[in-house]
């Protein structure tokens, strides 16, 4: 269980939670990579909040670190957000499923992922929905089949 008086008490990555430290390579902050898969997959699996600016101590132990360039960060994910090639679709308009919670030190960033109707699923990244669709298990983000993922194509 985590300690951090920031997180929830029960703060540990499931199916519905992912946390990542985003604070690039000058340690003030970047957006990462992999919250795109994580993106899809939460799209794909019924949604989930992403947590940037935590950093997993153990596999039940995070600490919220923060992220010093909180306004990079958000514009990085706001400006991918809106570019196809980067993720299919744009679950997230209202910004209020993006938050900034800061109590003491940097800010963290909360992301509300919400699950996609599955008359637009799959969620894919880069532009290939048999490569970049991603589903939710566990704490895991998980490539899905070339096969699952023509079912999700065939449900449209």
């Amino acid at each position: 269980m985590t300690l951090d008086p920031l997180l929830p008490p029960d703060f540990i990555e499931n199916r519905r939670i992912e946390a990542k430290l985003a604070q690039g390579r000058d340690g003030r902050g970047d957006l990462p990579d992999s919250i795109w898969e994580t993106y899809s997959a939460f799209a794909n699996s019924g949604g989930g909040s992403i947590y940037l600016g935590v950093k997993e101590l153990s596999e039940s132990h995070y600490v919220a670190v923060g992220i010093p360039d909180i306004e990079k960060v958000m514009g990085q994910f706001w400006n991918c957000l809106g570019d196809r090639n980067v993720v299919s679709h744009r679950l997230i308009c209202d910004k209020d499923l993006v938050q900034v919670m800061t109590k003491t030190g940097n800010p963290m960033l909360i992301i509300r992922v919400p699950g996609a109707s599955a008359d637009i699923q799959p969620v894919y990244i880069h532009g290939d929905p048999y490569s970049g669709t991603y589903k939710r298990i566990r704490s895991s983000d998980v490539r899905c089949s070339r096969e699952e993922v023509q079912e999700m194509l065939d449900a449209l």
